[in-house]
C-alpha cells in the first residue's frame, strides 16, 4: 500500500498537477500528510474484495463442517441400522436348521418369510423415509416369523386408526418395540401371552403403542439386546426427529407398554 501510494504521488506530481499549473517543485514528495489520503483510498478499494474473500472463506469452511457433520451422522445412522436384528436372523437360521433336520412342513414358509424380511432390511429400508404401510408389512412379516418359531403361542392384535396411506416414517423405527414385546412376553414360561400394537394418526402426530403380557416373576430374555435396541431407536430418533418425538415405557406386574409419539411433517 505504501509503494502504491508513492507511485500515485509520483504520477500526480509529474502528470496531472503540472498540466493544471499547480506544481510546486519545492514541496516534498513523500510526507505522511501526502501519503495518508492515498493509503486511505487504497484501503477503501481493497476492503471490498477482502471482505468478499474472508466471507467466502468462512462460508466454505462452515459448509465443509456441515457436510462432514452430515456425513458423520449418516454413517452413524447406517451403522445403527445395520445393527438391527442380527441376533434375530441368527436365531431364525438356527431354528431353520433344526426344522430342516426334522423335515418340518413349516420350513419352506419360514424361509420365504425370512427372505421378505431380509429384502426389506437390505434394500428397501435404505431410504431416509419409507411409507408407513410398507413398514407395517415388514412388521407383519416379522410377526409371522415369530409365530412360526413359537408355534402360534402368541395372541397378537394390530389396530390402526386414521388414514395412513400417504404417511412416511424413518425405516425400522417400530421394529425394536415389537421385538421387545416378544422378549418381555416370556413365551417359554407362559401359555397366556398377548401383544397389542395400536397405531393412531391424530392430525400431525403418529402414536405407536406396543403392549404385551408381562410376568414379573419370570426373568426377562436378552435384556442386554433389548436395552441396545431401545438405545438404538432413541439415538436414531434424536437425529431424524429432533424435538419432534416423545418416548415412554410403563411396566406393571402384568403389562409392559412402550409409547412412541412422532410429529409427522
Amino acid at each position: 500500500m505504501i509503494i502504491s501510494a508513492m507511485l500515485q504521488i509520483l504520477l500526480v506530481r509529474y502528470s496531472s498537477i503540472p498540466s493544471l499549473g499547480f506544481d510546486d517543485p519545492q514541496a516534498p514528495l513523500f510526507t505522511s500528510a501526502n501519503m495518508l489520503p492515498y493509503i486511505i483510498n487504497i484501503n477503501a478499494v481493497l476492503i471490498i474484495p477482502l471482505f468478499v474473500k474472508v466471507y467466502g472463506y468462512f462460508t466454505n469452511k462452515e459448509n465443509r463442517i456441515l457436510t462432514l457433520s452430515h456425513e458423520k451422522t449418516n454413517a452413524e445412522l447406517l451403522f445403527l441400522r445395520s445393527q438391527i436384528q442380527p441376533h434375530f436372523f441368527f436365531n431364525v437360521l438356527n431354528d431353520l436348521y433344526a426344522m430342516a433336520l426334522k423335515k418340518s412342513d413349516k420350513t419352506p414358509e419360514m424361509i420365504l418369510t425370512l427372505s421378505h424380511l431380509m429384502r426389506y432390511v437390505l434394500y428397501e429400508s435404505s431410504e431416509e423415509y419409507v411409507p408407513l404401510e410398507k413398514e407395517l408389512t415388514y412388521i407383519k412379516n416379522y410377526i409371522s416369523l415369530e409365530l412360526l418359531r413359537y408355534n402360534n403361542r402368541f395372541n397378537i392384535k394390530i389396530n390402526i386408526e386414521g388414514n395412513i396411506d400417504h404417511i412416511k416414517i424413518a425405516p425400522l423405527i417400530i421394529l425394536p418395540l415389537v421385538e421387545n414385546a416378544f422378549k418381555h412376553s416370556n413365551p417359554t414360561h407362559s401359555s397366556k401371552i398377548w401383544i397389542i400394537i395400536n397405531i393412531t394418526l391424530a392430525e400431525d402426530e403418529l402414536i405407536i403403542i406396543v403392549s404385551n403380557s408381562f410376568n414379573s416373576n419370570f426373568p426377562k430374555q436378552n435384556t442386554t439386546q433389548s436395552g441396545i435396541g431401545i438405545q438404538n431407536i432413541l439415538f436414531r430418533l434424536d437425529h431424524i426427529y429432533p424435538h419432534q418425538y416423545s418416548f415412554e415405557n410403563e411396566i406393571t406386574d402384568e403389562n409392559y407398554t412402550n409409547t412412541l409419539k412422532i410429529k409427522i411433517k
